[in-house]
């Protein structure tokens, strides 16, 4: 298994690549995805490029204005929990980001909007079927 640098580095590479080719089927809006091959990468207005899902996920997370929790398998205490509040949940099925939003943990996506597609990727699909 790569490493987290390792990871990043391969991500970044293979989001420069494809970007070139992903651009040319249209203007692309924050959060669109793309499938290209086997990869799924989303479009970052800030950073103007495509980046697999997860690095999109982490750049949301860092730089929402909340608190990010990391990758865990279980959410944090509710009482230590506050609006805007990031977590990249780990399910049996794959990660999926979870935002605080009006007093429950959600689907970063059902808060943002992005793409249809991030509910389907990952452990999405699945969250909340425990």
């Amino acid at each position: 298994m790569l490493n987290y640098r390792a990871s990043r580095c391969l991500a970044i590479l293979l989001s420069g690549c494809l970007s070139w080719q992903l651009l040319a089927q249209g203007t692309p809006r924050h959060g669109d995805v793309r499938r290209f091959n086997d990869n799924h990468l989303a479009w970052h207005n800030q950073q103007q490029q495509w980046m697999p899902l997860e690095s999109f996920w982490l750049q949301y997370a860092q730089h929402n204005g909340g608190h990010f929790w990391g990758a865990k398998e279980v959410y944090p205490e509710y009482d230590k929990v506050q609006e805007n509040d990031t977590l990249l949940i780990q399910t049996e099925s794959g990660p999926c980001l979870m935002e605080f939003f009006h007093q429950r943990w959600r689907r970063a996506n059902d808060v943002r909007r992005w793409d249809k597609a991030f509910n389907e990727y990952g452990g999405c699909s699945t969250v909340f079927d425990d």
